[in-house]
C-alpha cells in the first residue's frame, strides 16, 4: 500500500511512513480481546447489582465499545490487523463486523470508493448522507435535537434501512450497487445467515436471549448509532472545503476516547493521507505531520467532539 501513497510523501518522508505502517499483530489481538473483556465486565456488574443507573451506564459503555469494534474492523478493511489477508478478513467478519451488523465484503467495496472518490458524486458515504437528509449543516437546534433523539430511541437504524430500500427500489444514484457475482454474494450471505442463526440458537438454548437484547441490541440501536452519527458529521461534513482533503483531525478528550469515538479515529486526516498507518500510530503520525508547514497550515484541527457538535448548530436559529 505504500506505493499508492507516494504522492502524499510531500507531507511525510517515506522512511517515516514505512516505520509508522508496520502491522503489529499482537496489538491487534490485544485491542480486540480488551474490548470484549470490557463489555463482559460491565455486563457482569449489571447482572450482579441490578441497578437502573448502572444499566444506563452499561448501554452507553457497550454502545461505545461496539463502535470501538467497528473502528478496529475498519483497520481490517485496509489489511492492517494481520499480515495474512485471509486471517485478517475472518477476524473482521467473525469478531468485529458481523457482531455489529456490518458486512465486510460490502463495506470494503464502499469504503475503498470513499477513499478514491472522497467528497465527490461517487463517494458512497456522501451518497448515504444525502440520502438520509440529516447531514446538512449548520442545522436548527430543535431539528438536530430531534435527530439525536431518534438515535437514542433506537429509531435511526430502521429509518436508514427503509430509506435505502426506497432508493434501491427506485434505482436512484443514491443506492449502493455492488459489482459482485450472484454466486459470490449468495455464498457470503448464506455463511453470514448461518452465523447469526447459530448465535440466536445458542442464546435461546441457554436462555440468555434477554441479556442479548438488553446488553447488545439496545446499546447498538441507541448509543452506538448516536456516536456513529457524530463521527460521520466530524470526519468530513463539518469541515471547510478549503481544508486539506476536506477531512478533520479531532483531538479527543478522555470522554471522547471512552464513550464517543475511540481508538484514534478522530485523526482522520492522517488516515486519508496514508491508509497504511494503523489506528494506534495515527496520533504519532499527526504529530510528525504537524512539523511540516504545508500540512500544519492546511489541516483542520479541533479539540473534542463536543466542539464539532457545536459547529453543527452554531449561528443557527432554534
Amino acid at each position: 500500500m505504500i506505493w499508492q501513497q507516494e504522492s502524499n510523501t510531500k507531507y511525510l518522508p517515506i522512511d517515516q511512513l514505512r516505520e509508522l505502517s508496520r502491522v503489529n499483530q499482537t496489538a491487534s489481538i490485544f485491542y480486540i480481546l480488551w474490548e470484549y473483556v470490557m463489555i463482559a465486565a460491565v455486563i457482569y456488574l449489571c447482572v450482579e447489582f441490578r441497578n437502573p443507573l448502572l444499566y444506563v451506564f452499561a448501554v452507553i459503555w457497550i454502545g461505545s465499545r461496539q463502535h470501538a469494534l467497528g473502528v478496529i474492523g475498519h483497520d481490517g478493511i485496509h489489511y492492517l490487523l494481520f499480515k495474512n489477508k485471509k486471517l485478517n478478513d475472518r477476524v473482521v467478519d467473525l469478531f468485529l463486523f458481523w457482531p455489529t451488523a456490518t458486512a465486510m465484503k460490502y463495506f470494503r467495496y464502499n469504503h475503498n470508493n470513499h477513499h478514491n472518490y472522497l467528497m465527490s458524486d461517487n463517494d458512497p458515504e456522501l451518497k448515504f448522507k444525502i440520502r438520509s437528509g440529516e447531514f446538512s449543516f449548520p442545522m436548527r437546534i430543535l431539528r438536530f435535537s430531534g435527530i439525536v433523539l431518534t438515535d437514542l430511541l433506537g429509531i435511526t437504524l430502521f429509518k436508514n434501512l427503509i430509506t435505502h430500500a426506497r432508493a434501491k427500489k427506485n434505482n436512484t444514484d443514491l443506492a449502493h450497487v455492488f459489482p459482485f457475482e450472484r454466486k459470490e454474494i449468495l455464498r457470503y450471505n448464506v455463511i453470514r445467515l448461518l452465523y447469526y442463526s447459530i448465535l440466536i440458537t445458542i442464546s435461546i438454548y441457554f436462555n440468555i436471549w434477554v441479556y442479548v437484547i438488553l446488553f447488545w441490541i439496545i446499546p447498538f440501536l441507541t448509543w452506538q448509532q448516536f456516536t456513529r452519527r457524530v463521527r460521520l458529521m466530524a470526519d468530513h461534513t463539518l469541515v471547510p472545503e478549503s481544508a486539506l482533503m476536506q477531512t478533520s483531525v479531532v483531538i479527543p478528550n478522555w470522554f471522547d476516547d471512552l464513550f464517543m469515538v475511540p481508538h484514534n479515529f478522530g485523526y482522520h486526516l492522517p488516515h486519508h493521507l496514508f491508509i497504511s498507518i494503523p489506528f494506534y500510530r495515527l496520533p504519532r503520525a499527526h504529530h510528525l505531520l504537524m512539523q511540516n508547514p504545508l500540512y500544519a497550515q492546511q489541516a483542520f484541527v479541533v479539540r473534542g467532539y463536543w466542539k464539532m457538535l457545536w459547529l453543527a448548530v452554531k449561528n443557527n436559529q432554534v
